[in-house]
Parts: structure tokens; sequence; C-alpha cells
């Protein structure tokens, strides 16, 4: 099988995930909709479908803003960080899967130049640092974030959930193959626009991005200088591709785009439950401490063998995170070297971390800043423990089920999703992967580029 082929073929796989044309509607969508009918063809309505991602959204921007608006300003600096870093994928790649669909073959057709069109409202027309991820990664630098996400070091990150590469993964994927995806291609891109601002993104604003800022990254607002909607300029291009006269060909395209536009709801909806899980953890007190355990466990558990906590192997602390997030936290906190209350006067900051300690360098500095702050707020662990939601037994619950969160490429589907039959296939490889391959050989704003 060449590369091509196989390549297709997992992004087939992928697609597989969205329910057929015999799943009955999804929510948002009546019954006689021809967007859940495979014989609706050219009739297919994109402003049914981007009714229905409007619907979602506004259901799913409250559910955030029910965990986010109680917080204090303490607790949402860390929740506003995972926000942004869980976004950074898809944002920094808005639209690049168009780049591709305009060719020396069809370049003068209605469809190629209303997709052109929307990639030049995407990329800022050829003006310098004018495209859609340009605003984002300024977003992520007033927070000391833009650092983390240029190419390699954003898809190796272990800052994100790794739900957060799959659907920017397997959409830069598809943009290396137009040619055989152009339906699908468009109803994915109309989705998000539909959508309008992320769902995490937009129970931030009136805090962390603004109204102009938030404006500028979303995917669904009118670009500087510019007249029309991201989904006004997107459903254009599905019009004029489902306008396209071919013979008895039209009910397959327009179901074809039907099924892009519901496998990329279908994706965001999971996306959008686990990074809004992960933000509600955001409010433990061991959380940034738990997940610099997990991310560091392996190199730990082969170079801790001679330092002794609590009586044990460092190392076999590592190896063994199966107890939960409180044994192994606890033990570090009551340790020598650690003073708690007073991170300057604790040895683990000041003679082990610092410039001249022996791990200098080995841990970054939102790594040794997640330790002060911990050491920082142990004399009042058990009380916000207590405060978190569920309180303290529920809390650590939910922590330590979430590390399978972060290395889980596939949060759960619903239990509705079908793979649809023209698409059945064995499941793709990794979307992190995909993110990064697929973005490297690009010439438009994507996740390596930007």
């Amino acid at each position: 099988m060449s590369l091509g082929a196989k390549a297709l073929h997992d992004i087939r796989a992928a697609l597989a995930n969205a329910p057929g044309p015999d799943a009955g509607p999804g929510p948002g969508l009546p019954e006689s909709s021809p967007g859940n009918t495979p014989d609706g063809g050219p009739a297919l309505d994109p402003d049914l479908l981007i009714d229905r991602a409007r619907t979602w959204s506004a259901a799913e921007t409250r559910r955030f803003r029910d965990v986010l608006d109680p917080m204090t300003d303490e607790d949402r600096m860390p929740a506003a960080r995972c926000v942004l870093l869980n976004h950074a994928p898809l944002a920094l790649s808005a639209g690049a899967w168009s780049q591709r669909m305009s060719s020396a073959g069809n370049a003068e057709t209605e469809p190629a130049l209303r997709v052109l069109a929307l990639y030049a409202s995407d990329v800022g027309v050829g003006l310098p640092d004018a495209h859609r991820g340009a605003d984002y990664r300024a977003l992520l630098n007033r927070h000391q974030l833009a650092q983390a996400t240029p190419g390699m070091r954003l898809a190796g990150s272990e800052q994100l959930i790794s739900a957060s590469f799959r659907l920017p993964g397997v959409l830069l994927a598809m943009s290396r193959l137009p040619e055989h995806l152009w339906p699908e291609i468009l109803g994915a891109d109309l989705c998000p626009r539909a959508a309008g601002l992320a769902r995490p993104l937009a129970a931030l604003v009136g805090n962390e991005p603004d109204a102009r800022t938030a404006r500028s990254v979303d995917p669904g607002a009118a670009r500087p200088g510019g007249q029309e909607s991201g989904p006004a300029l997107s459903a254009a291009a599905a019009r004029a591709l489902l306008a396209e006269p071919r013979a008895g060909t039209g009910e397959q395209v327009a179901e074809r785009l039907r099924h892009g536009f519901t496998w990329t709801l279908d994706e965001l909806s999971p996306w959008s439950t686990a990074v809004l899980a992960e933000t509600a953890l955001t409010r433990h007190p061991d959380y940034g401490t738990w997940r610099l355990i997990h991310t560091r466990a392996r190199q730990a558990a082969v170079y801790h063998s001679g330092y002794e906590l609590a009586g044990r192997p460092l190392a076999s602390w590592f190896k063994d995170l199966d107890q939960g997030p409180q044994p192994f936290p606890d033990a570090l906190a009551a340790s020598p070297p650690v003073h708690p209350g007073q991170p300057d006067r604790s040895h683990l900051v000041r003679g082990l971390i610092n410039e001249h300690g022996p791990t200098f360098r080995v841990y970054t500095d939102d790594e040794a800043e997640t330790l002060r702050r911990r050491i920082a707020r142990l004399p009042e662990h058990d009380r916000l423990r207590d405060a978190t939601d569920g309180g303290a037994p529920a809390a650590d619950r939910a922590l330590h089920q979430a590390r399978h969160r972060h290395r889980s490429l596939n949060p759960p589907t619903s239990p509705a999703a079908r793979p649809h039959a023209a698409l059945r296939s064995r499941p793709s490889r990794s979307h992190r992967a995909h993110a990064h391959a697929s973005a490297a050989g690009t010439h438009g704003p994507t996740v390596e580029n930007r």
C-alpha cells in the first residue's frame, strides 16, 4: 500500500466515528431535516447545520461558565492556562485544512474560488502576522505560554491532554488529500465556524481574552476589513459545491458534506467535555504537582533510587502511582527538603532546582513555579481540598482518574455514534503525529508555521 493510500485509509478510519445516515438525527436536527437523510442530496441546507452547532455551542458555554465563574482570581490563572493550551492545537491551525483545495485543475470553478476567499480571510490576504494563529499566539504570549507552542514542542507537551490533538491532527491529514475529501473538508470546516469561539475560550471572555481578542481568534467572526463572517464564507463554499451539476452523484456529495460536519461536531463534543473536566481539576491543590509527577515518572523511576522518602526509595514512589494522588505528594510535603508555606526556605527549591542545584534546568520555569506554589499553599492544603467540587474524596478520585485522560487520544464518544458503512476501517495512528507531520509541510497557518 502506498503512503498516500495508507493516509487515506487512516483518515477514513477516523471519519468512521461519525454516525451514519441510519443513526437517527443528532441534537438540534429534526427527523425531517435533509441534514439527516441520505436522499436530502443537493437540498441539504447548511443553515440547518449551522443552527445545530450553535445550539450545542450555547449549552457548552454555560457548562464552562458554571465551572469558571465561581473561581477566585488565584484559581482562574491555572484554569485559564489549561483552557488556552488545550485549545492551541486547533486555534493555531484554524483554516489550514483548506490550503490545498484549489489546484490547477479546479482553480476557476465556483467552489474553489469560494474556498480561496475563505482561506484568504483566515491568513490575512498575505499580510504579515495577520492570520488567526498570530492573534492566538499573542494571547498565549500574554500568559507566558507562547514558548510552549511552536511545532514539536507543542506536539510533545505534557501540559495538554492528548485528545486536544485528535481533531486538528485528522483535519491537517485530510488537507493533504483534498481531491478525495472535498465534501468532508467543507463540512468539517463549517462546524467550528458555526460553533464560534471555542466554548472554553468563550467562557473566559471578559477576564483573560477581552472582547476584541476574542473576536480576532473566533473562526466564526469576520476578519478586520472583511464584511462576511466565517460561517457565511464557509456556507457559500458548501453551497457552491452542492450546486455543481453531477450525473447521479449530487446526493452522495450532500451526504458526505453532512457527514464531515457531523463527524466534526462529534469530535468537538467529547474533547470539550474532557477539557471541562481538566479545567475543573485545576482547583485541586495537588493538580499541578500530580501532573508533574506523571510527566517525570518514567525518568525519575530510573534516576532516583538512591534517595529515600518515608522509608521507601524515591524511585519506587514513581513506579507505584496507582496508589492515587495523595500518598506521594503528602509524603513529599512532610519530607525535610520542604518547609510548608515557605518555598524560599525549602531545600527542594533553594538547593535542588535553583541555579546551583543538581537538578538545575531539569525542570522548566513552569514546573519550578508549580513546586513553589504547592509549597506556599501547604498550610491551607486541607481547606483547599475540601473546597473542591464534591469535597476532598471525590476530588482525589477525579484527580487519580485524570491521568488516563492525559494520555488518551480518544475521549468517550456518544453511544449513538456508529461507523458510516462506506468508511469502516481500522483505528488511525497517533493524532499528535498527524498534527506535527501534517503541519511540517504546509504553506499556511498551521501548528508548525505559526
